[in-house]
């Protein structure tokens, strides 16, 4: 695997990790009721 294509797949996963955690706070309130309503762990 290519420096390139290391520094690639590393920005990628920043990315989406950040994506997460943005919709994460965004919805993470919805989200927490919902698990509750559902019976299982957050």
């Amino acid at each position: 695997m290519t420096q390139q294509k290391l520094s690639f797949l590393l920005a990628l996963y920043i990315g989406l990790f950040m994506n997460c955690a943005v919709f994460y706070r965004r919805f993470g309130s919805y989200a927490q009721e919902f698990t509750i309503w559902k019976g299982l762990p957050l």
